[in-house]
């Protein structure tokens, strides 16, 4: 998720809020405020609160781990090292 600075046009990243399970949904924190980004429009920026995805929205794009977190990456380790394995029992020793 991406903010756009409405002064200079920036792009900027939105930052990891984490997870609200009795809600459902994903929280993204303004980068400014949580991140130490500089954005000149900060006062008039619509999401400068930060913003809750649902996750209904898109439940293959919005997960309870949020991407860009460093526990979706040590996640998504795991899952390549499994099918890593997964395939060479299928490739190598023919189980199918």
């Amino acid at each position: 998720m991406f903010c756009h600075d409405p002064v200079t046009g920036q792009i900027h990243t939105m930052s990891n809020g984490g997870f609200e399970e009795a809600r459902h949904t994903l929280k993204k924190r303004c980068p400014a405020r949580f991140a130490g980004i500089s954005c000149m429009g900060q006062d008039q920026c619509p999401v400068a609160q930060g913003l809750r995805i649902p996750l209904e929205t898109d439940r293959r794009v919005f997960t309870p781990l949020d991407r860009d977190s460093d526990q979706w990456n040590r996640e998504y380790d795991h899952r390549t090292a499994v099918e890593r394995v997964n395939s060479r029992l299928d490739v190598s020793f023919g189980f199918a």
